[in-house]
């Protein structure tokens, strides 16, 4: 198993200039962090004897992720995932696990679990020659409906999983693979917003999207696209996407740019920024199912590829 690099993970805290929230609706638990990036020498020989110096490049990364959980229920069966492994790569995923009356399943945690743990063992480097990241991912999504046969009685979940790969040009190839109605969307730094995933109308049926279940065989969804650095990707679970619109959630990151540029700078401008925008972002889609009375789990993770700062100082000094 490849080690792995962790961040710390702060807990929520609200600026002092920042409204009182509505007592009705909490705002959602919230972490955010960053990882620096590095270059590495590595030394490894073949079995022919040959030795081979090779070297591993991590970029900067900041993230944020929140959640809530529906007003009904006691536990969230929302579940992310994010990670950088020792080749400096980075895993990041979301598994919205369909909740059942009566039956406590956890089934978006166990298949996260599981997978977290294909990726970390797999997504490595073995005699000199590096793993086939499609073929890796596609694996690991179609064993983990093993975890959900095990779980029985309909256990369900969705599964978005991101793997970035960081470039000597500083872009980033990423690759991501899906199931089910959650989603992964590109925001650029241009102003314009890709989808990274097929949309699903919300009322979408429950086989037409592919959730992962036990004996059922669903069409896997997978691209590979290479972005630059700058481009902020959003992972989102149903109960943020199915009630708030595109244009609502850019309007959100523009908000939390804007918050950043008010403030005096700091180290953390990239990291308070992905954070403002997920909280706000999952405060906002609460807010929607609450007027509709069809409460859910809402859960967003940002993550931040590379290193803007210089470019959001500009608009400071602008």
């Amino acid at each position: 198993m490849a080690p792995i690099e962790t961040a710390v993970l702060e807990p929520a805290v609200r600026n002092a200039d920042e409204p009182a929230p509505n007592h009705i609706i909490p705002r959602p638990d919230c972490h955010s962090g960053h990882l620096p990036g590095w270059v590495r020498s590595r030394l490894w020989t073949a079995a022919s004897g040959k030795t081979t110096q090779s070297l591993r490049l991590a970029l900067p990364v900041s993230f944020g992720v929140a959640t809530q959980t529906a007003a009904y229920k006691l536990e969230n069966d929302d579940a992310t995932v994010l990670e950088r492994l020792a080749e400096g790569t980075l895993v990041a995923g979301i598994f919205d696990g369909v909740t059942i009356p009566r039956r406590n399943h956890r089934a978006g945690h166990a298949v996260a679990a599981f997978v977290r743990e294909r990726l970390r063992a797999n997504l490595v480097e073995a005699d000199g020659r590096r793993p086939i990241i499609e073929n890796v991912l596609a694996s690991a999504i179609e064993e983990s409906v093993g975890v959900l046969e095990r779980l029985g009685g309909g256990a369900a979940t969705t599964a978005t999983v991101l793997v970035a790969v960081p470039m000597r040009t500083r872009d980033w190839r990423l690759y991501l693979i899906n199931a089910g109605n959650s989603r992964a969307t590109a925001f650029h730094a241009d102003g314009t917003v890709e989808p990274l995933t097929l949309i699903k109308p919300a009322g979408t049926s429950f086989a037409a999207v592919n959730t992962l279940t036990a004996g059922y065989r669903y069409r896997r969804e997978a691209s590979k696209v290479t972005k630059p650095p700058g481009t902020l990707v959003l992972l989102t679970s149903d109960g943020v996407h199915d009630h708030v619109p595109d244009r609502a959630i850019w309007a959100d990151l523009g908000r939390a740019v804007e918050s950043v540029l008010r403030a005096p700078h700091s180290d953390s401008d990239l990291e308070r920024l992905v954070r403002a925008f997920v909280e706000n972002a999952v405060a906002r889609a609460v807010a929607a199912q609450q007027r509709i009375a069809r409460p859910d789990d809402t859960t967003a993770m940002a993550v931040l590829l590379g290193d803007p700062s210089t470019e959001l100082a500009q608009k400071r000094v602008g």
